[in-house]
């Protein structure tokens, strides 16, 4: 074999293991992709529809709907998923006086409002077509959604990044594109990160009215592929229980999807569908609007107003004097209880007698050392 052909052989060779490398990692970040000419459609066991969606669904897909309602795809026809339901989900796990006490004292300190929120854009080019008339664009319609967001939050007095880098194209290596920006702002270490995406169906799925103005409905979505699966699981139920609270209707439903998300880098990773790209970017915002009202109850532990929990100045003076009242309360409880009597029925009689016996050995043992 002559060097020109032996050159032309490895030539090929490094080309054919080059596109074969390529087509593997794109495979292997591959999430649930949206595709614009189609969409599935959860249906239950009654063939009745739960949900659409253009991401692509799995078998053990668990999607729960507006009523909390849960339901498990167990099989596939072409863009139809049938689900069977499996229970009413109890969104906030009870909490006992005592963990409601902690929770209280945690939020009054406040020490996590100092971490931001780091919002950002995976799909940096999803468009709304009503506003922008198109659906994908290099600076997507939803980095307008993004900064509603984080200008809402930020006027609550709260600490947000919004990550403007764009990780176009729309494609398989999207996310792990994106995993670089999540990676490059754990250095501030983030309370969470929201991921804010829109969904590719018709326009009734997501539409709705919320405080008599038009909106957009947001899905929660969560990777069933990372092991902070239950952790971020519960930040989606928790962030639905508050909104439902709060502004009925506005949450469309939290969807367990097969993929990452790149959530396996904490515990409230959270994927957003704001609207679809049917809707109106104003809707989107509005929607943006009202969501971020809620979010500071479940990241920070504060009131749905924001009132709790946020360092201002003066804080320091605060809790000094929160150290004054529990202390004067405990004085005063003690003053009461001594003078009434009441401080011998908190302390049994063998106590009593045990505490008088030991007092009475160490004096003895303190005399006869003496002597």
């Amino acid at each position: 074999m002559s060097r020109k052909e032996s050159f032309r052989v490895k030539f090929i060779l490094i080309v054919t293991f080059f596109l074969i490398l390529v087509s593997w990692t794109l495979c292997v970040y591959a999430e649930n992709e949206l595709d614009i000419d189609s969409h599935f459609s959860i249906v239950d066991e009654e063939g009745k529809s739960i949900f659409s969606t253009a991401l692509t669904l799995s078998i053990g897909d668990v999607f729960i709907d507006e009523d909390n309602r849960s339901y498990e795809v167990m099989r596939l026809d072409e863009h139809t998923a049938y689900a069977r339901f499996t229970g009413i989900v109890d969104l906030v796990p009870k909490e006992s006086s005592l963990q409601k006490i902690f929770s209280y004292i945690s939020a009054f300190w406040g020490r996590r409002s100092e971490q931001p929120i780091v919002i950002y854009h995976t799909h940096s080019d999803e468009s709304y077509v009503p506003t922008s008339g198109i659906d994908s664009k290099y600076w997507g319609d939803v980095y307008q959604v993004g900064k509603m967001l984080k200008n809402e939050l930020e006027r609550q007095g709260y600490n947000v990044i919004h990550a403007l880098e764009n990780h176009n194209p729309h494609d398989g290596a999207a996310y792990e594109r994106s995993r670089r920006t999540v990676a490059k702002y754990l250095k501030d270490n983030p309370i969470a990160f929201i991921d804010v995406h829109r969904d590719a169906v018709s326009r009734e799925v997501y539409s709705t009215v919320v405080n008599n103005q038009p909106v957009t409905k947001i899905a929660l979505i969560i990777g069933r592929q990372n092991q902070n699966k239950e952790s971020n699981m519960q930040f989606a139920k928790s962030l639905k229980n508050e909104t439902d609270t709060n502004h009925p209707g506005l949450i469309k439903g939290i969807l367990l999807a097969n993929g990452n998300y790149n959530q396996d880098v904490g515990p409230r990773m959270i994927l957003l569908e704001v609207g679809a790209h049917t809707n109106t970017l104003e809707e989107a915002e509005r929607a943006a609007t009202f969501f971020s009202s809620i979010i500071p109850s479940v990241v920070y532990g504060t009131t749905s107003t924001g009132q709790r929990g946020i360092k201002r100045e003066g804080s320091n003076a605060a809790r000094t004097a929160l150290w004054v009242i529990v202390l004067g309360v405990i004085g005063v409880g003690f003053y009461i209880a001594i003078n009434s009597g009441g401080l011998k029925g908190l302390i049994s009689k063998d106590m009593t007698s045990s505490l008088g016996a030991w007092f009475r050995r160490r004096k003895k043992n303190s005399n006869e050392k003496e002597k």
